[in-house]
Parts: C-alpha cells; sequence; structure tokens
C-alpha cells in the first residue's frame, strides 16, 4: 500500500499542489535512520519527486547515482557526502549522472528534488542563501538556465512578490509565514487565498498568476520577515522528463 501512495502523488501538473508538512508524517525509506515526507512524486524509488528528507545522525545512504539529477537546499543541520559539508542554508545541484554517498553525522533535514532536471544541465552549484552582495535587497538568483530559475527570497512587511502567468512555479517556506494570492484565475477561484507556515510547499500550474507577500502585513515590526525558495518557468518540460524516467 506504501508503494502504491508514494508512486502518484501531487502528480497532475496541471492543478494547483498545496503541501502543509506539519500535517503529514514521516515514512521511513529504505535506508536506517532517514525519513521522508513526499510532497510530490511519479515513480517508485527512482522517481521524479519533491520531499523533505531527515537523517537522524549518523545515518546515510549508500553511495548512488543520480540519474535525473539532483537539487537540494539544507533546512537544518549539516548534510555530508564525500565532497564535503553543507551547512543551513546550502543550496546544490547535481547534475544527471553525477553520484555521491549522502549523511550527516549530526543529522538534518533537507528539501531535494531529483529527476527534474534537463539531460544537458551538466553544472554543479553550490551556494550559501544570503542576501549579502546581492544586487536587490530581498532576492538572490540561486540557478538560472533557459528551462528554469531558482531563487531565494527573504520578505519583509514592506515586500511583496508578483508573478504573472508563469510558466510553472514551487514555493517552498523555509522561514516565517507567507501569504498566497491567487490573482485572475478561473480554475483557482475556489482557493484564492492559501496561508503558507514554515517547510510548506506549493506547485502551481502553468499561466498562474499570483502575489505572495509576509502574512502578517499589520504588523509594525520590521524585523519580521520570511524566507522563502522559488523555482519557476520550468513545468513546460516536464513530460519530457517522465518520459526519460519510464525509460529507466
Amino acid at each position: 500500500m506504501l508503494t502504491l501512495l508514494l508512486k502518484n502523488l501531487n502528480n497532475n501538473f496541471n492543478e494547483l499542489a498545496t503541501v502543509k508538512t506539519n500535517s503529514i508524517q514521516w515514512i521511513d525509506s529504505p535506508m536506517k535512520g532517514v525519513q521522508r515526507k513526499p510532497l510530490d512524486r511519479v515513480g517508485n524509488e527512482v522517481a521524479r519527486a519533491t520531499s523533505l528528507v531527515k537523517y537522524d545522525a549518523g545515518s546515510y545512504f549508500s553511495p548512488h547515482v543520480h540519474g535525473g539529477g539532483e537539487e537540494f537546499l539544507v533546512l537544518e543541520g549539516v548534510f555530508q557526502d564525500e565532497k564535503g559539508d553543507y551547512p543551513k542554508l546550502t543550496y546544490v545541484r547535481n547534475p544527471p549522472q553525477s553520484n555521491h554517498k549522502p549523511q550527516s553525522e549530526n543529522g538534518c533535514i533537507i528539501f531535494v528534488k531529483l529527476w527534474q532536471f534537463e539531460p544537458d544541465d551538466q553544472q554543479h552549484v553550490v551556494k550559501h542563501c544570503s542576501l549579502e552582495n546581492c544586487s536587490q535587497n530581498t532576492k538572490q538568483v540561486l540557478f538560472e538556465s533557459e528551462n528554469e530559475v531558482v531563487e531565494f527570497y527573504e520578505l519583509t512587511n514592506l515586500d511583496d512578490l508578483l508573478f504573472e502567468n508563469h510558466t510553472g512555479l514551487e514555493l517552498f517556506v523555509i522561514e516565517g509565514e507567507v501569504t498566497v494570492e491567487f490573482i485572475g484565475n478561473d480554475s483557482l477561484t475556489n482557493r484564492t487565498i492559501e496561508q503558507l507556515k514554515q517547510f510548506d510547499w506549493q506547485r502551481q500550474p502553468i499561466n498562474t498568476s499570483c502575489k505572495i507577500s509576509l502574512t502578517n502585513l499589520e504588523s509594525n515590526n520590521n524585523e519580521e520577515r520570511a524566507k522563502i525558495w522559488i523555482k519557476r518557468n520550468h513545468l513546460i518540460n516536464v513530460r519530457e522528463q517522465l518520459s526519460r524516467l519510464e525509460q529507466q
């Protein structure tokens, strides 16, 4: 039953998908001490998947190859592999056919995406999410190509983000709480406003428009803020990604 549950989760990319992660339980992985909260998934143990993954202290995964690439963001603790240590707020892209042995000496939680790369995307990326030395006060570009843009934002009650008629958008709340307001989307009229808290995730379909802002806009405390991760303009190629996965 568990395998059937994981094989097709939030797999309709033409619909809005939202997961409030505090409301779901951790699920044991094949490796002792490693648990997951699946957010979306198409496939079995080899899958196009988006998940939260928790490593207990001293836990690890066996060495393996990421045939479709791996992208992750460290949320708590320090993630490790034979290439180095990755502390909180480190963003990493491991390209298709890369390999490693993931582990954590003291435990960690990561947000991870598998099998969502284009075959020619061979750029290895390691960046710390920080607005220092960024030209814009609220945004850091973590990765950009013709197929996708990945960004880190830090919002205050003076900021809001507007994305109009985008070609796919995913939002993950790292810290704080944000409000998502859908604008002019007939298919989303029953869910015009959504509040997302820490570690909540949302995937919006193509041609959606939305405004993202700090939830507590009436506060006069300029110290209140939210940190969010956004990937956009990437869902056009999802059918090709799934086709490549089926060939494995």
